[in-house]
C-alpha cells in the first residue's frame, strides 16, 4: 500500500521522518513523507495530484485540517484511499476515512504499534470484533 504521509509542524516533520524510516522494515506499507515547509505552495498543492497517486494518507496533523483538505476529493467508500490522522505528538492514530475496504483500520493499528499511539478506530463491526459486511462482501463477490 502506497502511503503519501502529509505534516505541518516541526513535531509533525520529525514523527512523519520517523514513520518513513519504519516502513522500510513493513512488508505492507510504502511511504513518502511530505513536510508542508518542503512543497512549493504547501500540502494543499500536492493534494490534487497525490489523491490518485497513493492508496492512503496519514496526515500529521488535527483532523479539522485533514477533513477540510480532503472534503472535495471524497466520492465513496469503495474507491476513496485510506486517511489516518495522527496528532503531532503521536498519541492518536485515527482511522478517519475507508475503514474498512481502504485499510484505513489496519493502517491505524499498524501505525500505534509502531509509534506506541493509541488506535481510534470507531467502526462497529471493528468494536464489536465481527466482520464487517463490506470486507464479507468483497471477499466473496464473484467476478
Amino acid at each position: 500500500m502506497k502511503i503519501a504521509c502529509l505534516s505541518f509542524t516541526e513535531n509533525g516533520k520529525k514523527l512523519g521522518d520517523k514513520l518513513k524510516r519504519l516502513d522500510k522494515e513493513s512488508k505492507s506499507y510504502i511511504i513518502h513523507h511530505y513536510a508542508n515547509e518542503d512543497i512549493y505552495g504547501g500540502i494543499k498543492n500536492l493534494l490534487n495530484y497525490a489523491w490518485k497517486e497513493y492508496d492512503g494518507f496519514v496526515f500529521i496533523s488535527s483532523t479539522g485540517i485533514a477533513i477540510r483538505m480532503i472534503n472535495p476529493y471524497i466520492k465513496h467508500k469503495t474507491i476513496d484511499p485510506a486517511v489516518v490522522v495522527v496528532d503531532d505528538y503521536g498519541r492518536f492514530s485515527i482511522s478517519l476515512l475507508s475503514g474498512h475496504l481502504g485499510g484505513a483500520n489496519e493502517l491505524s493499528k499498524w501505525i500505534g504499534e509502531k509509534i506506541n499511539a493509541i488506535p481510534v478506530i470507531t467502526t462497529a463491526s471493528d468494536n464489536r470484533r465481527i466482520e464487517s459486511i463490506d470486507l464479507f462482501a468483497q471477499k466473496t463477490t464473484i467476478i
